[in-house]
């Protein structure tokens, strides 16, 4: 060989098996199973349903060694439809009902992709993978997966909360995931979390001879279970919707008379307001699910129904089933619309709920101004009283004006230092003491000594204001100083 060839293909070793792209992208189970928090630590039990020649059965609390054994052993044709029912354990809806080893196996059994293993611990958007088949290049296998928030009727969890409105109301995030082999047309689902009863719903309609309709369309399963998220979802928005207008019109027959009957109608217009809030999100996600059903749909009728694969199992006759699959195509698009008619009502109720708010703050606000004007009323009349009164201090000081000189003169004789007596021809005669002085020499010491006294209080007072400058005082001088 010379230098720079390349061996041939033939000389060429045989390359190891590549990962699949989801294993490269997003890994494999190992970080999301090995975090405990979301697995059952004891008990360990699910539901199994399998449909068999028409016949659909539940084996209900089967348990965790029991279940991974029947997954493992049976043979693939000894069903068409298999469906595990994973639940969440009843105090800590965040853990699912099986231990992490069994659930883990359940997953590399069914190949299940690692995309929708990330529903174990966050929510996520829908998604979908396709399989070809290596000889056609034909899609082979179809796996799909989507999730939706139910809430249950129990708005707020805790009673016994001081704060209701900061408790995010109970939920569950609902997931499911479907692989449909194109060729056996078997149908192989998983569901985490799916409340007791609809689990209970899905086993009474398909239970027995109806389990044939599983297999009349793949996407059969899916619409009973959207039907049932949105369902659950339209109920639980309702009774949001109650306390809201009950509240209401209790405050409005109620008569509001004190600050506290004000403050409680505000508070319990702000929870209900935080609790709508908290939901808002359940509707993306279930819009999102259903325009990922209605993708889906379309998907089946293209390469199932509209152009079928050669070599693939014609279990049912597609020309008979032109009805069902128009029906699901509409019942897809009908649950969008539903699920846009419930987000608007929430929507509604949002508002109306700000509204409450508002007008809980606006009637404060009145009761203030309704208390104010009673007190600018109030001082209106001290005012004219006060007016009154100085008008009559007004006479009271002019008639003192005028007769203060008079009382003067008559105090000063009326002292002992001057005397009247009558002359010999009958006048008057006003006689002096030789003491007056001492009136002068009393009277002017006495004066300055009140002046003083006076002048001394007025200047300590000053003082101590200086030393103690009120507040604004203190951030005036401040201010005057960052200034300079």
């Amino acid at each position: 060989m010379s230098a720079g060839s390349y061996p041939s293909a033939a000389a060429q070793p045989q390359s190891q098996p590549q990962p699949h792209l989801n294993q490269i992208l997003y890994g494999d189970y190992d970080n999301i199973f090995n975090a405990q928090r979301y697995f059952s630590v004891d008990k360990s039990t699910a539901h199994l349903f399998d449909v068999v020649s028409g016949n659909g059965m539940m084996r209900s609390n089967v348990g965790g060694d029991e279940l991974v054994e029947i997954v493992k052993t049976d043979p693939p044709g000894s069903y068409d439809t298999r469906v595990i029912f994973v639940d969440c354990v009843p105090k800590d809806k965040d853990r699912l009902s099986l231990i992490s080893a069994h659930l883990r196996s359940i997953f590399n059994t069914f190949d299940i992709s690692p995309r929708f293993a990330g529903y174990i611990s966050r929510q996520h958007m829908p998604g979908s993978a396709t399989r070809l088949d290596l000889a056609t290049s034909k899609p082979h296998q179809h796996e799909l997966w989507y999730s939706a928030v139910l809430r249950s009727s129990s708005l707020y969890g805790d009673e016994s909360a001081p704060d209701l409105s900061r408790k995010v109301a109970d939920w569950t995030r609902f997931c499911l995931w479907s692989k449909y082999d194109l060729f056996t047309k078997r149908l192989h689902v998983v569901t985490l979390g799916c409340p007791p009863a609809m689990r209970e719903h899905f086993q009474s309609i398909f239970q027995g001879e109806n389990g044939l309709q599983l297999q009349r369309h793949p996407m059969i399963f899916h619409a009973h279970f959207a039907r049932a998220a949105m369902l659950q979802t339209h109920d639980f928005s309702g009774k949001l919707s109650e306390p809201l207008y009950e509240n209401a019109s209790e405050f409005r027959i109620r008569q509001l008379n004190s600050a506290n009957d004000y403050t409680e109608r505000v508070q319990t217009f702000l929870t209900l307001s935080r609790q709508i809030q908290q939901i808002s999100t359940d509707y993306t996600i279930l819009d999102a699910a259903f325009e990922h059903l209605i993708k889906e749909h379309e998907w089946f009728e293209e390469n199932v129904f509209s152009n079928p694969i050669s070599g693939a199992a014609t279990a049912f006759s597609p020309s008979n089933e032109t009805e069902l699959r128009a029906t699901l195509g509409e019942t897809f698009e009908s649950f969008l619309r539903e699920s846009k008619l419930t987000r608007t009502y929430n929507n509604l109720y949002m508002e109306r709920s700000k509204i409450g708010v508002s007008e809980g703050f606006a009637m404060v606000n009145q009761r203030d101004a309704e208390v104010n004007l009673k007190m600018a009323a109030e001082s209106t009349q001290i005012a004219r009283a006060s007016h009154q009164d100085s008008r009559a201090l007004r006479i009271i000081q002019i008639l003192g004006t005028l007769f203060l000189p008079a009382s003067l003169v008559s105090s000063i004789f009326g002292m002992g230092f001057f005397n009247t007596s009558q002359g010999t021809d009958g006048q008057a005669i006003l006689t002096i003491s030789g003491n007056w002085w001492w009136y002068i020499a009393i009277c002017i010491p006495l004066t300055v000594l009140c002046l003083l006294v006076m002048g001394y209080f007025s200047i300590a007072t000053k003082l101590k204001a200086r030393r103690n400058p009120p507040l604004d005082m203190e951030m005036a001088s401040l201010s005057q100083l960052k200034s300079e």
